[in-house]
């Protein structure tokens, strides 16, 4: 991370941004040097400008008063606000700027909804009013939750549906089969596999239309969408935020239904989780998906592995994680209404207490006082 990009993370637009992001997000604008004397004008391109070197002045808006800027300093069009900011800057001594085009910063939202998510949350704290497209899509934050099943027959298609319902009790759900192939949970509903997405151009992803003829309903509060089954090509990865993106505005819960197949899909359906349920058939299994978890995540998504019981019949306890007890599941009805009638159950209420739950993260010192004492702060 070079010097542009510590300033570019150290602003509060951008500082929740991971460094990965960071790095694209650099490669959405440009430097503009500006001489001393000279006039930058952010209106006459809709650009939002950063201040890297120099120091700029510029007359507040409906002030009257003259703000100076130095490095660090932000200004122009606030992307997603009503914030639209026709003054001009003008450099006091030889500077330079980083000018984003705002339709630029749009982009890279789209294919970034976790950082999406996180500026729209930045942005209202800081007091700026939001746009009405930030109030379709910000209103209230989707909650990711993915079940992933490394081998075949674990139970994940079973338990996405089972977490589907169970999530749909509190609010609108959607279920997105993003397994290739299995046991798919449009065969659990009884209902109609849809076209997998697969590849598509990000902007047709976010067309509410596209979205919509993709969308297959079960009941008023739950949905299911095909991402991945049955498409004969590997899934471009970076059509899931675009997605999450668009449903986000209607949908409280997202469940995603994830198998091992496809590692960059793999990987990219983690980092966009909020919360992941790896279900294995034995504890042993566990341990091979250790390293696995270790190094996919990066952003404090909360893992609780899931140990299947009709697997482990003779498992009593399961430390570090929760049994899913028996559905009772039989050909004698439709698996999706024996597993409606167990969402009030036990077992139900302890995934949902586990998917409402929140994030908590751990401060490590060197000096051992010091990481008691954050320690303290975390059970309080």
């Amino acid at each position: 991370m070079d010097f542009i990009d510590h300033i570019l993370s150290d602003i509060p637009l951008f500082r929740h941004c991971r460094d990965e992001e960071i790095g694209r997000l650099r490669g959405a604008g440009r430097i503009v040097n500006v001489q001393r004397g000279k006039i930058f004008d952010p209106g006459k391109d809709n650009s939002l400008g950063v201040v890297i070197t120099g120091l700029f002045e510029m007359e507040a808006p409906g002030r009257g008063e003259v703000v100076c800027m130095a490095s660090g300093s932000f200004f122009g069009d606030i992307p997603f606000t009503q914030n639209r900011h026709r003054g001009q800057v003008r450099a006091l001594v030889d500077s330079s700027l980083f000018v984003f085009e705002v339709k630029s910063v749009y982009r890279f939202f789209l294919n970034s909804y976790k950082a999406m998510r996180g500026y729209l949350r930045t942005v209202g704290a800081m007091g700026f009013e939001l746009s009405s497209v930030a109030k379709k899509y910000g209103g209230r934050a989707a909650r990711i939750i993915t079940v992933f099943g490394q081998t075949e027959a674990s139970g994940k298609s079973l338990l996405s549906s089972f977490l589907g319902l169970c999530c749909a009790r509190e609010g609108k759900t959607i279920i997105l089969d993003v397994s290739y192939t299995g046991d798919s949970v449009f065969n659990i509903f009884e209902r109609k596999i849809t076209t997998a997405v697969s590849q598509k151009d990000e902007e047709d992803l976010a067309a509410d239309l596209f979205i919509d003829e993709r969308i297959e309903s079960v009941d008023d509060n739950l949905s299911l969408m095909n991402i991945a089954f049955g498409s004969r090509v590997r899934v471009n990865p970076e059509i899931l935020s675009p997605i999450l993106f668009a449903l986000s505005r209607e949908y409280r819960f997202i469940v995603m239904d994830l198998s091992g197949r496809d590692d960059a899909l793999r990987d990219r359906v983690f980092d966009l989780s909020d919360v992941i349920f790896p279900i294995v058939t034995s504890p042993k299994e566990r341990r091979a998906l250790y390293p696995l978890l270790d190094s996919g995540l990066r952003e404090g998504q909360r893992v609780l592995y899931t140990l299947n019981a009709f697997h482990a019949r003779s498992t009593r306890s399961f430390e570090g994680g929760i049994i899913l007890k028996d559905l009772g599941v039989t050909k004698k009805a439709p698996a999706h209404e024996t597993l409606k009638e167990r969402t009030g159950g036990d077992n139900a209420a302890e995934f949902m207490e586990f998917i409402r739950g929140r994030k908590r993260g751990m401060v490590l010192e060197t000096r051992l006082a010091d990481s008691v004492a954050y320690a303290g702060f975390l059970a309080a």
